[in-house]
């Protein structure tokens, strides 16, 4: 598979695909912040696993960024 993937539902974005134009961030450790992703994320599917997925920059708005 390789790249990373970004895993909010109906994104298709992958680092492969869309080569340097968007960041991936995987979730946070902060127990605050990766609930409040967690939820805004939307995935209840046996396969989601925060601690191995991402979400793409395309879902943060830029004063969010660093």
């Amino acid at each position: 598979m390789g790249g990373k993937h970004c895993c909010v539902v109906g994104c298709t974005n992958s680092s492969k695909k869309t080569g340097q134009g968007l960041n991936y961030f995987g979730f946070p450790k902060d127990a605050e912040w990766r609930s409040t992703l967690i939820a805004a994320v939307n995935r209840s599917d046996s396969g989601f696993n925060p601690d191995s997925m991402h979400i793409c920059s395309a879902h943060f708005e830029p004063s969010c960024l660093l």
